[in-house]
């Protein structure tokens, strides 16, 4: 989380300071000694003589400053606002319920004064979302006026300022509004808070990164109005140009501070005197009769209370329903050209129909557990299986999806997309996608939500998001392969991942309500088939990084080896740490000695090597083979071909055995012996081994997995498969047919 955190400050001072340099050059002087009203800003009227810190060269000279803040100042009022409305819409899960929380902390020993003003202190520190936005936009500022080292301090305490105002505005406005308005409209107000919040933030976005600036925003940043400089966030932009006028700003800064004080702890106080519930009867209710036609056309089950409990939390239906829209909107403002350029390449457009449709499964399908909340024991009691309860629920949610998906690449093809059979594999690809990762996307909102917690919220496992989003990336990468077999390997191995996701529900569904009990910690297959997927797709993207370096000084078979091993040590290093932290017995077990497992090793890799080289004679006699063998790239005939077999042996006997073997048989093997018969495990992870391997090799790597596995099995530790493996790309890359 920290690097994350760093990561997005960094985009933001980057972000910030070519909005300073656009916004500077693109206003120009002209208007900089616009008169301001008076009695309005006296601060700014003086500054404009000189400034506190130096201007470097894309921070204007002294006296033409004025639209450069006027326009910095309505982009902190634009954040401000937006980020005001998120902590009431989609930020707050308080609001709009019925029970406040509110209610239970004042069963405490505490005045009331202190309960706000630990509230008000909670929503300003702990804002994360304002402190990833205005820090970094405050820090470019003052770097860009030139504070030089007072620049982390001043945007520092900018940043603690403004949250004080978020936090103190958001107490006063959450108890008003549960003081004043019925639970109905509250959650109406929730979702027009999230709307009004996301459209805002995109607007801030638009006008950040669009270039040229849009023609309303320089407008008003030439002729608007200083007023602007009186908002909350906006008034330390005064200091930047104030001089001595420096403590009529300041002052200004602590009158705002004893008003948000009184806001965010003296007012609602006041407005709690007579008690927190002003009304009873919140659990009331109408219950109305329907036709026997409208009961058929409405779904029935478990699916139709999801969908109730969808319509009744508006602002996770705002979520799910319309923020997937205001994200697809924003791409076609900001780049117009993205149906031109489906019209091309349409794979851009069906990757971003796949992204929309995995957006919506993000706030749907994760949520299908949590929902139930401390209902969950109720589904115990149902003569079904919880399990095909739940997936009566994903299999809704992957139709809205399918739905979202669709119209896209409708739209797409609308806008005169010509349908041709690459076009027709994309857009499969992404229904297909969509569909698979509905039942990843509910299978780890599932093992991501605790269900003994004691308010269970509709609130997504940043862990579990994190890999979804990261699985969601790695599919997108299928979408884009040239080749029909990535396409397939990507389809089967996110398939099969699906299946091992819902084993692990399986196991899990008994748990749920025990707060002793949990299923003993092992390796799954689930991590088998993730590392497996990170370790082919990573491997396909360091290649195309690297596909455009110069052959000479990178030469094909360093780019592929440096590729593939960066990409095993990768996801060997992250599983190996995640194996030690869930307290996993090592992946050696109680076997034979070290003589044993080098025989054993040695000789399966002997006995694999033998059948690979009856394969490689009878390829050129099998027409099947012969063709594949033809559409497989030669790189040994180009004029680096004997640089490249020296550095493809190098990789194939010493650098992918230890981190094939370590994936394949150490945990994809592994997991598949937990649940099956040694027969099925070894066909099963041979298929998988070798599927991640081009289709001219299937089959010999097939008998390869076979033939690991089985040494793996018989001594138990991984050091036997690794020389078998070793032993067998010795005998292959050795034979020249």
């Amino acid at each position: 989380m920290l690097v994350i955190g760093l990561i997005v400050s960094f985009q933001g001072i980057v972000l910030t300071g070519t909005a300073i340099s656009r916004i500077s050059h693109q206003t120009g002087p002209g208007d900089e000694r616009a008169k301001v009203p008076a009695g309005t800003l006296e601060p700014i009227e003086k500054a404009e003589a000189r400034s506190v810190f130096p201007s470097p060269r894309f921070w204007p000279d002294p006296g033409e400053e004025m639209p450069l803040l006027r326009g910095l100042a309505v982009l902190l009022t634009l954040l401000f606002v937006a980020l005001l409305c998120m902590a009431l819409g989609s930020a707050n899960q308080d609001l709009g319920r019925v029970e406040w929380n509110l209610q239970w902390i004042f069963t405490l020993p505490l005045p009331t004064r202190g309960i706000f003003l630990a509230r008000t202190l909670e929503h300003s520190l702990v804002n994360a979302i304002s402190w990833g936005t205005n820090m970094p936009l405050w820090l470019g500022i003052f770097i860009a006026g030139g504070a030089g080292g007072w620049s982390v301090p001043l945007a520092l305490l900018c940043t603690l300022y403004i949250n004080l105002a978020l936090g103190a505005l958001r107490v006063w406005l959450e108890t008003h509004l549960r003081l004043r308005c019925s639970l109905a409209r509250l959650k109406n107000l929730q979702a027009a808070f999230t709307i009004i919040g996301i459209v805002l933030f995109y607007v801030l976005l638009y006008v950040v990164i669009t270039d040229p600036l849009p023609e309303w925003f320089l407008s008003f940043a030439r002729e608007g109005s200083n007023a602007v400089f009186l908002t909350p966030p906006a008034l330390p932009l005064v200091v930047l140009t104030s001089g001595p006028g420096g403590l009529g700003v300041l002052a200004g800064i602590l009158a705002y501070t004893v008003l948000f004080t009184v806001l965010g702890v003296f007012l609602p106080s006041w407005l709690v005197r007579d008690g927190l519930i002003v009304s009873s009867g919140a659990y009331q209710g109408t219950r109305g009769t329907a036709s026997e036609q409208d009961v058929k056309l409405r779904p029935a089950g478990i699916r139709r209370k999801e969908l109730r409990l969808l319509v009744r939390d508006r602002n996770l239906m705002v979520q799910v329903l319309f923020i997937p829209l205001a994200v697809l909107g924003f791409q076609l403002v900001v780049n117009p050209e993205i149906f031109v350029a489906a019209g091309t390449n349409f794979r851009h457009g069906a990757t971003l129909a796949f992204a929309i449709g995995t957006y919506v499964l993000m706030f749907g399908a994760f949520t299908i557990l949590s929902v139930e909340g401390n209902s969950l024991w109720l589904l115990y009691t149902f003569p079904h299986r919880i399990e095909s309860l739940l997936l009566r629920k994903v299999r809704l949610w992957g139709t809205v999806s399918l739905a979202y998906t669709t119209i896209i690449l409708g739209a797409l093809m609308a806008r005169g997309a010509s349908l041709t059979l690459d076009h027709a594999m994309a857009g499969a690809m992404a229904l297909a996608g969509v569909w698979i990762y509905s039942f990843l996307a509910a299978g780890m909102g599932v093992l991501g939500t605790d269900p003994l917690m004691t308010e269970v919220r509709r609130k997504i496992h940043p862990g579990k998001m994190y890999l979804f989003m990261l699985l969601s990336a790695c599919f997108a990468y299928g979408i884009y392969a040239e080749q029909l077999w990535p396409k397939l390997t990507l389809l089967v191995l996110c398939s099969l991942l699906a299946l091992a996701i819902w084993q692990k529900v399986r196991e899990e569904i008994p748990y749920l309500l025990d707060p002793t009990a949990t299923p003993t910690p092992a390796i799954l297959l689930s991590d088998g088939l993730i590392a497996a997927l990170c370790f082919f797709v990573g491997g396909g993207v360091l290649m195309g990084l690297f596909a455009g370096s110069d052959p000479k000084t990178f030469p094909p078979g360093a780019r592929i080896t440096v590729a593939y091993v960066a990409a095993g040590l990768g996801v060997g290093l992250f599983f190996t740490a995640s194996i030690a932290r869930r307290g996993i017995k090592p992946l050696d077990r109680t076997a034979p000695g070290r003589l044993g497992s080098v025989a054993s090793g040695v000789v399966g890799g002997v006995a694999a090597g033998a059948l690979a080289m009856v394969y490689l004679y009878l390829i050129d006699r099998i027409p099947l083979l012969a063709r594949l063998k033809e559409e497989a790239p030669d790189l040994l005939a180009t004029e680096y071909g004997e640089n490249f077999l020296l550095w493809f042996r190098g990789l194939a006997i010493l650098g992918a055995p230890p981190v094939e073997e370590f994936i394949f048989r150490g945990l994809v093997f592994r997991g598949l012996r937990r649940t099956l018969p040694l027969r099925w495990s070894v066909l099963a992870s041979a298929a998988i081994f070798a599927i991640v391997h081009p289709p001219i090799s299937f089959l010999p790597v097939f008998g390869l997995g076979i033939a690991t596995a089985l040494v793996y099995e018989r001594t138990g530790r991984l050091m036997a498969p690794i020389l078998c493996h070793m032993a067998y790309n010795l005998i292959v890359t050795s034979f020249q047919p």
